[in-house]
């Protein structure tokens, strides 16, 4: 678990890092937190925004939906209107794009490569 802001005391072990700039916003912080995870090699990458107390309960259901779906991209939860929440979300990390260019915007980018909400996502 990588844990991006300002490092805390925590009641689990997690690594820290920190976004650029600092307090730089969601895509700094999701974009810092995704080359930390290159570096730990893992298959999924879960988004849950700081300002979620209570999103932990919908962790465990996003993974189940996005491995249980073959060639499936992403999972995002809806809020109680059915709007997407792309900080509440768990995606595949192949598709997280050319994270080595994590921290540049532009074509090629993180940024401008991952999903957004609204963008269909196909499933083959």
């Amino acid at each position: 678990m990588v844990c991006v802001g300002e490092e805390r005391a925590t009641t689990r072990s997690v690594g820290w890092c920190r976004e650029s700039p600092a307090g730089g916003g969601p895509v700094a912080g999701i974009a810092a937190g995704l080359e930390q995870l290159e570096c730990l090699q893992a298959r999924i990458c879960v988004v849950v925004g700081g300002d979620m107390p209570f999103a932990a309960p919908a962790v465990p259901t996003l993974v189940a939906a996005l491995t249980a779906g073959a060639g499936l991209d992403a999972v995002l939860a809806a809020d109680p209107d059915g709007r997407p929440q792309p900080l509440l979300a768990a995606t595949a990390a192949r598709r997280c794009g050319p994270r080595s260019h994590a921290n540049r915007a532009g074509p090629g980018s993180w940024a401008s490569s991952t999903p957004r909400a609204g963008d269909r996502l196909d499933h083959g």
